[in-house]
């Protein structure tokens, strides 16, 4: 269920276990690739990381999916 695995990777985002978090939300885009909290929050994840090509990807793909996502803005 894609919403157990959000669910979780919020969690794990939360408290800064970006390894988890990143493994939750591949399966979210996995089971739901049309879901654009996740490409916000796997964003966020690797911004965070340093991983800032990647970020940028996954907000791109965020917005594509939902202009309305206003954190793949920022």
């Amino acid at each position: 269920n894609a919403d157990a695995f959000y669910a979780r990777g919020g969690i794990y985002l939360e408290i800064e276990d970006y390894e988890r978090a990143l493994r939750d939300y591949n399966k979210v885009i996995e089971l739901e690739p049309k879901n654009s909290g996740a490409f916000v929050n796997r964003g966020l994840i690797y911004h965070r990381t340093e991983n800032y090509q990647k970020a940028i990807e996954d907000y791109t793909a965020a917005i594509k999916l939902n202009q309305a996502e206003n954190l793949a803005y920022s």
